[in-house]
């Protein structure tokens, strides 16, 4: 055949369709079992023959399906439209009778027999998800979170529940169980006493008002493998009675979480801390989250709070969220908790703020400039590894001059989040260039600067080709160990990203490589 005529038979979709029709009809329920077994083998040979081959067998292939099985394995997401299973925004639901009939053909057999973790986001009727836990939760499974409003409903607590506890009372090592909107069963929380493998818990269960306080005991008991705890659990005004033993300091406790290495505790009583932490727990917390609702007004905003952070003898992260109606008027109410915690890491997040740059930039000072000159002085406090500062204040932002500050006097920083405005003619301080030459006469930058995340304050700021060349030369001779620089929060969509900042950081990595390989930079 002249190589002309070959190509046009091989790139005719619908002749090849038809003469593939031989080996396996469109209805097969005509054939012997044999028959199309072997007609489907043969179409699966002619996939893997070449190229053109492959979309026509493949097709002809998968137009009749006397099994739900091979398209549950394959093709979870998918659905039939037309003898095409085009893709679709949502996940298509299944209906619970199509997991029996799965079931069926499995013959007590699990679906994965080698999953080792299950992410389960339940929705308000769970019917439909939960009829498919006994056919993805196989023995193997170490890790199950299971979220949303579905798991509130008695369905999981009589049904669900009893399952998990049957199947892997022995084997579950890390569970996670997180709703924020509706209140939970007891009954959900007191089975997981029946975990004793567990090795970590997530409890984020914050409207959960049912939960009795000596629930956190029994589990205590009952863990005696567990390293890592996460809770948001709360009672009714967060407040315990003075007679129960959740806040009896003089509680033997010996034998209450015994391998526990990380708590992480969520406060929701503004200011003061949260009466839900029972007092066994208080020194062994790690990380510690303070959600606020009211405007931090006064500069001493936090001072009962520092009361109680005084005591938490291994608090290393403390993360500060504001909501909608959390203005801040004083920054310096933040001071501190920056300046007499040994924390490692502090993170911000607030949406609302009347002061301006100079309060932010107060805070950069207290965390890094105040806590290296007591470093250097005492052994009082160690440096901070890690601040993250907010990104979304429209009068709040780090400056370029504050930023060469911290290169100068930080110690022991690793990480950085911050708002930057990468500019500073208009409000009188040094440009780009200057900071730029005055760089290139000090000594080399001792910071240990690792990773910077970066959100630009002000979207119409214009950047010419050579302050793109001087602020990435800048960033290198400020931060030399740098690794990466990164858009706050993952917000690679973010103009600031697409226009800028990703073409800074390409720049400020050929001058690290240059400096490193001592080679010309121009």
């Amino acid at each position: 055949m002249p190589s002309l005529s070959r190509t046009a038979v091989l790139s005719n979709y619908e002749l090849l369709t038809l003469i593939f029709g031989d080996f396996l009809p469109w209805d097969p329920t005509r054939l012997a079992r044999d028959e199309v077994v072997q007609g489907r083998k043969q179409l699966r040979d002619l996939a893997i023959t070449c190229k053109a081959f492959k979309d026509p067998a493949l097709a002809k292939l998968w137009t009749y399906l006397d099994s739900l099985l091979p398209l549950a394995l394959v093709l979870p997401d998918l659905r039939v439209w037309n003898n095409g299973y085009p893709t679709t925004q949502k996940p298509v639901s299944i209906s619970p009778h199509a997991y029996v009939l799965i079931a069926k053909l499995l013959e007590g057999q699990a679906l994965f027999p080698g999953l080792r973790k299950v992410v389960l986001q339940t929705e308000c009727d769970p019917a439909t998800e939960l009829a498919i836990l006994p056919l993805i939760f196989p023995p193997s499974v170490e890790t199950a979170e299971i979220h949303g409003e579905g798991f509130s409903k008695p369905m999981f607590a009589n049904y669900c529940l009893p399952f998990l506890m049957t199947q892997f009372k022995c084997t579950l090592k890390h569970l996670s169980l997180k709703n924020d909107k509706q209140d939970v069963d007891p009954a959900v929380v007191d089975a997981i006493v029946q975990l004793t493998c567990l090795e970590s818990l997530d409890l984020q269960l914050p409207q959960s008002n049912r939960i009795k306080p000596e629930y956190l005991m029994e589990i205590g008991k009952a863990f005696q493998k567990l390293t890592s705890l996460k809770l948001d659990v709360h009672f009714p005004s967060h407040r315990v009675s003075e007679t129960s033993p959740h806040q009896n300091h003089d509680l033997d406790t010996s034998g209450l979480f015994p391998a526990l290495k990380s708590l992480h505790v969520v406060s929701r009583s503004e200011s003061q801390i949260c009466a839900c932490i029972p007092a066994y727990l208080v020194e062994k917390i790690t990380s510690l989250v303070l959600m606020l609702t009211e405007p931090i007004q006064t500069t001493d905003f936090f001072a009962s709070t520092m009361i109680s952070l005084s005591k938490m003898r291994s608090l290393k992260k403390l993360e500060v969220f504001g909501g909608s109606t959390t203005r801040v008027a004083h920054w310096n109410a933040m001071l501190p908790l920056l300046q007499q915690l040994p924390l490692e890491e502090f993170k911000l997040d607030v949406f609302q703020s009347t002061s301006w740059t100079a309060s932010l930039e107060s805070l950069v000072d207290g965390a890094v400039t105040f806590r290296g000159q007591t470093s250097k002085n005492t052994t009082a406090i160690q440096p901070l590894q890690a601040l993250t500062l907010p990104s979304s204040l429209k009068n709040s932002f780090i400056t370029l001059d504050c930023l060469s500050t911290l290169a100068e006097e930080a110690i022991g920083l690793e990480y950085l989040a911050i708002s930057l405005k990468p500019e500073g003619r208009s409000s009188g301080r040094k440009a780009i260039a200057d900071l730029l030459f005055a760089w290139k006469t000090l000594k080399r930058s001792s910071c240990p600067l690792k990773r910077l995340a970066v959100s630009q304050f002000g979207s119409d700021v214009v950047f010419s080709a050579q302050e793109y060349d001087d602020l990435a030369q800048l960033l290198d001779l400020m931060f030399p160990q740098l690794t990466s620089i990164r858009p706050y929060d993952g917000e690679k969509t973010q103009p600031y990203w697409n226009k800028h900042w990703w073409f800074i950081e390409r720049l400020r990595k050929m001058y690290k490589r240059c400096r490193l390989n001592q080679l010309p930079s121009h």
